[in-house]
């Protein structure tokens, strides 16, 4: 949908957008556009279905002509499976645009993602994992927190 977003034009036609390439087009017209978004969610073939799409905005904002950052909001987002996914592809994202607007913006660097969820969750499958990685990850702050105080770190 991000690059082959389907929609009606003013006559009824079907017309495929490359929201990126909209999304580009607006930065390059003016670097403070709130305008370079993309939609993922539509109305008019989702209102009917029951697998939507979790991510449903990406918006590019340029600050200072130097940093690019997303801003993007997830309906629903699997922390443990999804997350680490949806993190590249986002930054593959960003990085994309940030390339495809270099010879606008020279000095301009893909930044960061203001990562927003309605609904972050883990399946119950993944609990029993999760929690083992988390035993983990407090012992090792643990031995951490007992070797700083000794002078190790």
């Amino acid at each position: 949908r991000l690059h082959a977003f389907t929609t009606c034009d003013e006559e009824d036609d079907v017309v495929y957008i490359n929201q990126i390439d909209v999304i580009c087009r607006r930065l390059k017209e003016c670097k403070d556009s709130n305008r370079a978004i993309a939609v993922l969610y539509n109305a008019g073939y989702d209102s009917v279905r029951e697998d939507i799409p979790c991510l449903q905005l990406i918006q590019a904002h340029i600050i200072d002509e130097r940093r690019l950052v997303l801003t993007v909001f997830f309906r629903s987002n699997d922390i443990y499976g999804a997350f680490p996914s949806n993190m590249l592809f986002i930054s593959h994202i960003g990085l994309c645009i940030a390339q495809q607007l270099k010879e606008y913006y020279p000095l301009l660097k893909f930044e960061y993602i203001d990562y927003h969820v309605s609904s972050a969750h883990i399946y119950e499958t993944d609990i029993d994992t999760v929690l083992k990685i988390r035993k983990v990850d407090n012992e090792t702050c643990q031995k951490i927190k007992e070797r700083s105080k000794n002078g190790k770190y």
